[in-house]
This record gives C-alpha cells, sequence and structure tokens, in this order.
C-alpha cells in the first residue's frame, strides 16, 4: 500500500472514529495519534502506521477496508523503534483465526491468546 492510498485510509478512519471507539477517554489518544500522523508528511508512513496499530478497532477497520493491511500492521510490529534501538522491545502480533480480533504482546505468552469472541488461540503473524 502506497503512502497516499495509507494516508486516504488514515483520514477516512478518523472521521468514523467516534463509532468505532465510542468511549471518549480510549478514542482521544487514537485520534491525536492519527492526527498528528496525518499532519506530519515529512515522517512518511511510520507515524501513519504506529497511529494505525495502536489500538484492536483501528487495527480490524483497516483489515476490513484494504486487503493489504495486514501486512502493513504487520510491518510496524516489527518495525517500529528499530532505528536508533536495535534493543526495543518488539511485539508480536496474534490474529483471530475468524480474521475478527487481533491483539499485538511485547512479551511472549506461555501460550497464545484466546480470542475473547470465539475462544479459540489466537494464530501468531510472521513475516
Amino acid at each position: 500500500m502506497d503512502e497516499t492510498t495509507l494516508r486516504e485510509l488514515t483520514a477516512r478512519l478518523l472521521t468514523e472514529l467516534p463509532d468505532l471507539i465510542p468511549n471518549p477517554d480510549e478514542r482521544t489518544p487514537v485520534a491525536e495519534a492519527i492526527t498528528t500522523a496525518l499532519a506530519d508528511q515529512a515522517d512518511g508512513r511510520l507515524p501513519l502506521l504506529q497511529a494505525l496499530a495502536s489500538h484492536p478497532a483501528t487495527r480490524r477497520w483497516m483489515r476490513e477496508h484494504d486487503a493489504s493491511a495486514e501486512d502493513v500492521l504487520r510491518t510496524v510490529t516489527s518495525s517500529v523503534d528499530v532505528l536508533g534501538t536495535p534493543n526495543a522491545q518488539l511485539g508480536l502480533y496474534y490474529v483471530c483465526p475468524e480474521r475478527d480480533h487481533d491483539e499485538v504482546l511485547l512479551a511472549i505468552p506461555e501460550q497464545p491468546p484466546l480470542c475473547p469472541t470465539h475462544g479459540v488461540r489466537m494464530d501468531l503473524v510472521e513475516d
């Protein structure tokens, strides 16, 4: 997905954010991160990807609206904090087999997380 398409989808998502995240306390930091990332054209895709990956509702929306979003969101879990911090903790991206729930874990779990909707083990998405 090119940066222009990513920016267009992100702007569209921002207009739908109140429906996706009804709780204003939960929505406000996500909206601020997205707004800041959209305004910052110089840093390119990474701030957009970080903002989009910051909440399960935004990750789900991206998967529903663009088939390549899973690859894009997987990229952010493996590229965040790489520049200048080679020992930074990376996230593990888990997705429900039904593709309607995902989580990014910062520590290796003893067992894969369970999908809260279906009660099945979530799949680790690897590069």
